[in-house]
């Protein structure tokens, strides 16, 4: 097969090949929308520019080669293999995670108390050099989202270097030699690709050992143009956003889950002191009304914030007390229960 061939999937039998439930595409669809679930960044950052973009087309309805579906699927078993592997440092270390993962945003939402406690700590340096999350660049660009949560769980639980961090740190290591067979594995699998024809068969071969092609796919397919498009981001904890924004009769400039520091800046921070004072005064009012309960919750009003910033505080306050009752009762038509993911809507004004 060359580097130029392209994949079509059979439209009548979804398996490339053998008995499998599901195309390889969709198996790898699956475990995109997997990691992107996750709230991996923006596309923008250095490390998620290839990655995102490859993901996205492989979600949409473009054309892509059997190839290249073979090397995205060991970048995502990459990524989503080092998102587990935080919640198991912490399950190890006994400790409870700062929020939950896919609300973690260190660049764009993080606590600037512990980023700063870690720098003057030296907690960042010691958690550098324990070397417990696996990195090559064979297998994909480093990915220090993971890092970074379990380091902040840490110092907000009290473990500082000399206070306990140490302990903590080797504990994990008692199971880190253990966790990287799977990255050792995945890298030999990638080389032995990288090196080989690139056959068909190379590439299933290796896509069914990247991902699982007996489990259904398990989301939204829709037809855009004649071909297959995938409800990429559309997930139940964030669907409040676009809720806010419809109701208020606002157009989304962004999807929600790739807004992060680049678009902020472009809208705000870059617009001189009076854009900065305006966005400060309409953050202040959705707090008010919508409480920030946590990162996720703070990004929504961010995002927001940035669709409002032509709009009178006043109006501003006044929609946003509007909101709360049709958005909660769409919450409760999709079976969702609002004290839980968005129960800081049930906050007074």
């Amino acid at each position: 097969m060359t580097q130029g061939s392209t994949y079509s999937e059979p439209s009548a039998n979804p398996a490339t090949s053998g008995n499998f439930k599901i195309s390889a595409r969709d198996a790898v669809r699956r475990e995109a929308l997997r990691y992107f679930s996750s709230n991996p960044g923006p596309d923008c950052v250095g490390p998620n520019t290839s990655l995102h973009s490859r993901a996205r087309r492989c979600l949409s309805g473009e054309e892509v080669s059997l190839e290249e579906l073979a090397n995205l699927s060991s970048a995502l078993l990459y990524r989503n293999a080092v998102n587990e592997l935080a919640q198991k440092y912490l399950d190890v270390m006994a400790i409870a995670p700062v929020c939950d993962f896919h609300e973690f945003d260190h660049q764009f939402l993080g606590d600037k108390k512990l980023n700063a406690l870690a720098s003057q700590t030296d907690a960042c340096r010691m958690m550098r050099e324990a070397k417990l999350f696996f990195q090559d660049t064979a297998i994909g660009q480093p990915h220090n989202e993971p890092q970074t949560f379990v380091l902040h769980s840490l110092l907000a639980a009290g473990f500082l270097p000399g206070q306990g961090f140490e302990e903590k740190l080797e504990m994990a290591k008692s199971i880190s030699g253990r966790e990287s067979t799977l990255f050792l594995s995945l890298k030999e699998r990638t080389l032995e690709l990288r090196d080989s024809d690139e056959t068909e068969g190379d590439c299933l071969n290796v896509l069914r050992q990247n991902c699982n092609m007996d489990q259904e796919f398990e989301f939204e397919k829709r037809e855009v143009r004649g071909k297959v498009d995938v409800q990429t981001y559309r997930n139940d904890c964030n669907e409040y956003a676009y809720d806010v924004l419809e109701i208020m009769g606002l157009e989304p400039m962004w999807l929600f889950e790739k807004f992060g520091t680049y678009e902020w800046a472009l809208l705000v921070t870059s617009g001189g002191k009076s854009r900065q004072a305006q966005a400060d005064t309409l953050l202040s009012v959705a707090k008010e009304i919508l409480p920030p309960d946590s990162a996720l919750h703070r990004k929504i009003n961010k995002y927001i914030v940035v669709h409002a910033m032509e709009m009178d505080v006043e109006a501003f306050k006044e929609k946003l007390v509007l909101v709360k009752a049709p958005a909660e009762e769409k919450l409760n038509r999709r079976g969702r229960d609002p004290s839980g993911c968005y129960g800081f809507l049930r906050s007074t004004v």
